[in-house]
This record gives C-alpha cells, structure tokens and sequence, in this order.
C-alpha cells in the first residue's frame, strides 16, 4: 500500500530533489508539486483522489495561514512541516500550535522523511529529537500558566474523535445522522473549549491526550 504525497516548497531545487528522492521509496506516491497554496490548491483541484500526506516547506510565519487556506481542500491529510530550526523556538512553538502531524530539523534525510509520512498518514505524530526538546523546554515553562479547558460533553468528545481521523463537517453529520448546522456548533463550541484556533490544532491537543 502507498501514501499519496503533495509536496509544497517555495524552492524550486529543494522541490524537484525532494520528488526525485521519494519516487524511489515504494511505499511513496508523488501525486504532486507546488510552490505555494495558490497553485497547491489548483493541483489538489485537478487530483482524482486528495493526498494523505503533505510536506510542507514554507517560514513558520507564513505556514500557519498556509495550512488554514489548505485544511478545506485536506480535511484527512496529515502536514509535515520541513525544514523547521531548533534556533528558532517561535516557529517550532508556532508550527505545534497549528496542529501539524510532524515536525522535521533542517538536518533530516530522505528516509527520515520518508518514515514521517508513513507514521503521520497511520495517525502518528513525528518530531526531530531537537525540536522536541525546544517543545519541552516550552511546556515546563507553562505548565503553571496553562488554564484548565472546560470538559467536552459526550456529543462533543463524539465529534472530537471524528475531527482526530481527519472528517470533514458533511462526514461527521453523514456518520453521526445529525444536521450539519448541529454539527458546526459542536465543532465551535470544542474550538472555544479547548481555545483552539483550528480543526487541526484541536485534533493535535486531543491526540496529546491519548
């Protein structure tokens, strides 16, 4: 069985190296290339079936807004964020805040790379030794500041553990046999809970939890 891969770099050379690198993985299919989330979204546009991974190589700081321009168009697909530095604690923070399934330093080879989108498309999570320790580092300094979240009802939790396998709202609603409004209301009332920004960085917080 392969994992389908769309992979997004504003580097040209690093792009095209990195395809020519996972076609030779047999467990890996390339389905697609962009340097950006306009033309990411186009390709996705033209694919009969969505990736079920992306590695995506942009600035931290542009990243976040990349990865909610995407989310419509990937609701399962699981984000790897390359070439992140373990020098900059803000963007590995603000990457882990996103709700990305992994993180991968600067230093991270084929097979690495390779090993994270097998693990992240299962429903794993994956981060460089380095970065998780920047992770570590932020988590003891908080963990004395970090408020309690109010409890998920049983609806809720339901709802929850569909938006961790990656459903869509229209998904969640069919499987559930409830209203789709019922179903955004749910979905909002878990983001405020858990005061989370996105779908994707809430599934990351409940997956914390297991």
């Amino acid at each position: 069985m392969t994992t389908r891969v769309l992979i997004i770099s504003e580097v040209r050379l690093y792009r095209e190296g990195l395809v020519r690198l996972l076609r030779r993985e047999q467990r890996l299919d390339v389905v697609g290339t962009a340097c950006g989330v306009p033309e990411a979204l186009d390709v996705l546009a033209a694919l009969p079936e969505p990736p079920e991974a992306v590695l995506l190589d942009v600035p931290a700081t542009r990243g976040v807004e990349a990865m909610r321009r995407l989310e419509p168009s990937l609701p399962a697909a699981r984000i790897v964020a390359l070439n992140v530095s373990d020098a900059d604690a803000a963007a590995v923070i603000a990457w882990a805040e996103a709700g990305v399934s992994g993180l991968l330093a600067r230093d991270a080879d084929v097979k690495e790379v390779a090993q994270a989108v097998a693990t992240t498309a299962a429903g794993g999570t994956v981060c460089s030794p380095r970065l998780a320790a920047v992770l570590l580092k932020r988590v003891a300094a908080t963990a004395g500041e970090r408020p309690v979240a109010a409890p998920l009802t049983s609806r809720e939790r339901e709802i929850a553990e569909l938006l961790e396998e990656g459903l869509s709202n229209k998904e969640i609603a069919a499987r559930l046999a409830i209203e789709l409004p019922t179903v955004k209301n749910h979905v909002h009332s878990i983001l405020t809970k858990l005061k989370a920004s996105r779908r994707g960085q809430a599934a990351a917080m409940l997956r914390e939890e297991h």
